[in-house]
């Protein structure tokens, strides 16, 4: 899922979101657009 369905799905912002990624909190896949996809994984480690 992109970027948008996880901020829905979290209640975070995107820009939260873009950040835990960057400190290396949650590791996000990339697809070949280069869009972030975010997987169960990673939605379970932003609701915690």
């Amino acid at each position: 899922m992109k970027i948008k369905e996880a901020e829905l799905l979290t209640g975070l912002s995107q820009k939260t979101i873009r950040y835990y990624e960057s400190e290396g909190l949650i590791s996000v896949k990339r697809n070949l657009n280069s869009y972030r996809e975010y997987d169960e994984d990673n939605i379970n480690k932003l609701k915690k």
